[in-house]
């Protein structure tokens, strides 16, 4: 009898955590230009403040991100062997799966506007069905919102092994990522939730100590002032996005497709 695929959480954030000195060592230059140019963004729009300027801006960083993702989920996925799988120099690469990657994301993210869009035509006909006003339909509007948000949710969890479902096959990969997550949305929920809730706490502990500070320097009549602060605490957060929770993520999800598939090859 073919069991059912579940994995274990705990065992997903251990791997995520040892997995930290090989997801550096294998995407650091990639990470490293991606905290560069999110970082740089602000100069970027006050220097540089012209179209083509920021749409190159816009391309290098999608290019930075991609890389990173695909860096990430090979030496996550392939640990040793992924050199063989495509891994470039300090995860400085572009091959086959990072093309799976955004023709995936993008499908993705169609069926995922499609079913935005059926709940609001939904929400919309059944406000009207029951002469409520889109507007100010009080309790209506706000479970309708709460209801929506969920089913969105969902959707968004459903889709959070497709990054590690593009990178460990090699075929495209969309709606079959469905049912790898199949009955695990509140684990992967639970372990999102454990990772990203710190450093939130962290990003607005933070900003919060640094308030002060920074009105101040939004006062003084000196930009360079007013800019190095912005700098200092919008790249010291993240430096941790960055540097800890987007490898701790990709190990995650690498942790968790593998179990998955291994429990389905049973």
């Amino acid at each position: 009898m073919r069991r059912s695929a579940s994995f274990s959480v705990t065992k997903a954030l251990a791997a995520a955590f040892s997995g930290l000195p090989a997801a550096w060592a294998g995407a650091g230059l990639a990470l490293l230009l991606l905290w560069a140019l999110m970082t740089g963004g602000p100069l970027v729009a006050t220097y540089f403040h012209t179209f083509w300027v920021c749409v190159a801006w816009i391309f290098a960083l999608c290019l930075a991100k991609l890389m990173s993702v695909g860096a990430l989920y090979r030496t996550a996925l392939f640990g040793k062997d992924a050199r063989k799988a495509g891994l470039g120099i300090g995860g400085l690469q572009i091959g086959a799966p990072e093309l799976r990657l955004v023709v995936a994301s993008l499908l993705a993210g169609v069926f995922f506007a499609l079913i935005a869009g059926a709940i609001g035509i939904v929400f919309t006909v059944m406000l009207r069905m029951n002469e409520v006003d889109l507007y100010h339909g009080g309790a209506w509007t706000v479970a309708g919102a709460i209801v929506a948000s969920a089913i969105l949710l969902f959707v968004v969890l459903k889709f959070t092994l497709l990054h590690a479902a593009n990178i460990a096959q090699s075929k495209l990969v969309v709606l079959n990522a469905l049912g790898l997550s199949s009955g695990q949305v509140g684990k992967l929920f639970a372990g999102i939730v454990i990772l990203v809730l710190p450093f939130a706490l962290i990003c607005a502990g933070l900003a919060h100590h640094f308030a002060p500070e920074i009105r101040l320097a939004h006062a003084l009549p000196y930009p360079w002032m007013n800019q190095r602060m912005t700098l200092l605490l919008q790249g010291g957060l993240l430096f941790l996005n960055i540097g800890l929770l987007l490898p701790l993520l990709t190990g995650f999800f690498a942790s968790a497709y593998r179990q998955i598939e291994n429990i389905r090859a049973q």
